[in-house]
């Protein structure tokens, strides 16, 4: 079923040695507050859209892949030094919406795991900002106004008004 594979994957990604760096069990059966991880599934289920599950799921897949690719511990891929390398490896092709949506899956995935969140640590926001920045710069810079343009839309407010007021005046 696909929720329980999507809480599966959310919940424990370690779950399956990641590289030869990681020294993760396989699940964490019981979290540090004593709750099962039945539990915690069931809480996470009743707490989250489907969407919501499905967009975390596919998120921590590329997050996945990139640990693997880049043969990381968890430890290693959650320091700050792996979330900003992470964010400059998925930038490339992607709206800055879904790298924010990338790193907030992977802070959901931190906190249900008992890692400490860096996602919000000031360095990784500085990266996050300066590639919004880069972004936005490159896909929406307008083209300036030249002096004719102006002139042009000036004309041509002025030649409405006239029109306008002649058709009043004809009335």
């Amino acid at each position: 079923m696909f929720l329980s594979s999507a809480l599966v994957l959310l919940y424990s990604i370690p779950f399956r040695s990641l590289s030869k760096k990681s020294t993760m069990s396989q699940e964490l059966v019981v979290s540090p507050q004593g709750l099962s991880q039945a539990t915690i599934v069931e809480m996470i289920q009743n707490a989250l859209s489907a969407n919501t599950l499905r967009a975390y799921q596919m998120d921590l897949k590329i997050w996945q892949g990139w640990i693997l690719s880049n043969d990381l511990s968890i430890s290693d891929a959650l320091s700050i030094q792996g979330l900003i390398q992470y964010l400059h490896a998925i930038k490339v092709g992607r709206k800055s919406s879904t790298i924010s949506r990338y790193l907030s899956s992977i802070a959901f995935f931190a906190k249900c795991n008992h890692f400490d969140d860096r996602t919000k640590h000031p360095y990784v926001q500085l990266t996050l900002k300066a590639i919004r920045k880069e972004i936005e710069t490159a896909t929406k810079q307008a083209v300036g106004f030249s002096q004719e343009m102006v002139n042009a839309a000036i004309k041509g407010a002025i030649a409405k008004y006239h029109a306008l007021v002649l058709t009043r005046e004809t009335e």
